[in-house]
């Protein structure tokens, strides 16, 4: 029994997706002599970080009880503005910058606005707002359009050894959200409100504020994610970041995170990212054509979900 629960604790806790991830490499690495190579490490490392970043902010919003549909479409403004505005110029990109995360701001209190004042689901709330993001895009734009610094483009590739320095930022990041999600009192009410709304109502919690930092948070990690996305690209197009959302939630999911809220950890959400971008690169480096990748992902992905989703209904 103690052996059960054991597993069941790793699931829940996060540790086994990092096992699946390990698995995974070594096969990889078995199977393809160009995967654990100084060139293709850095570069499936820097892939992963605009995902794992987007999955942090979806974590966020999840234990909160909220899901936010409107992130890949935050990525997408966010890499045209910042790209077209900027255009090349060191001084309008710091603006375009700022104005991006003014706009997350502004997009994650209307998401809460819809959320918490007009009673509306979340789902439902930022599926709405995905779409009015989604065409204010395709108005600004069909096309790649303008161009990122070529300072900040040679910072995302840059490397200490195999590690890129947007993965050394990141780690940094992920410790501050860490500590604040486990030592803070927002951090903890995230979780109260998300596990249970009445009970963290009678206990004096205010769900109101807790609902709007969390979805305020996952628009600011969204623009975020697009801030990098677009800066390794070196241009803002209309397709950046599409699917992203469906990728994070994925990835809470897989890393132990209950999509009901109240229970998960940010390790595992860090790993369910690390897993989905570890396949697809897993995936091109032992040969799977492009056409038929998607079934092998699916396939992977859908496994994968079955056997965490298994296991945490044998431990509740």
């Amino acid at each position: 029994m103690q052996m059960k629960e054991r597993i069941s604790s790793a699931f829940t806790d996060g540790i086994a997706v990092w096992i699946m991830v390990g698995v995974l490499a070594m096969l990889a690495t078995v199977y393809s002599d160009s995967f654990l190579t100084i060139k293709n490490v850095p570069n499936v490392l820097g892939q992963a970080v605009p995902l794992i970043i987007i999955t942090v902010g979806m974590f966020i919003a999840i234990i909160a009880g909220q899901i936010d549909l409107s992130v890949a479409a935050v990525v997408k403004l966010t890499a045209v503005l910042v790209s077209g505005i900027g255009d090349g110029d060191g001084g309008k990109f710091v603006g375009a910058v700022a104005l991006a995360f003014a706009i997350g701001i502004g997009i994650g209190l209307f998401n809460s606005l819809l959320v918490v004042r007009l009673k509306i689901p979340a789902f439902i709330a930022t599926l709405g707002t995905f779409s009015i993001i989604e065409g204010l895009v395709l108005a600004y734009t069909i096309k790649g359009v303008g161009s990122i610094p070529t300072p900040v483009v040679t910072s995302l590739y840059g490397n200490i050894g195999p590690v890129p320095y947007s993965m050394l930022v990141l780690v940094l990041l992920l410790a501050a959200v860490g500590l604040w999600l486990r030592r803070s009192r927002m951090g903890l009410h995230l979780y109260a409100v998300g596990g249970d709304i009445e009970v963290a109502r009678r206990s004096g919690v205010r769900s109101g504020p807790v609902i709007t930092t969390s979805l305020v948070a996952c628009s600011l990690f969204a623009v975020l994610a697009g801030l990098v996305q677009v800066s390794r690209a070196g241009v803002g197009a209309p397709t950046t970041g599409d699917g992203m959302e469906l990728l994070a939630i994925t990835a809470v999911v897989i890393g132990g995170a209950s999509l009901m809220g109240g229970r998960g950890r940010l390790l595992g959400a860090v790993g369910g990212a690390v897993l989905l971008a570890l396949i697809d690169n897993a995936l091109n480096m032992v040969g799977i054509s492009q056409y038929t990748q998607g079934l092998f992902r699916g396939a992977i992905i859908v496994a994968a979900i079955t056997v965490f989703v298994t296991k945490k209904s044998a431990k509740t």
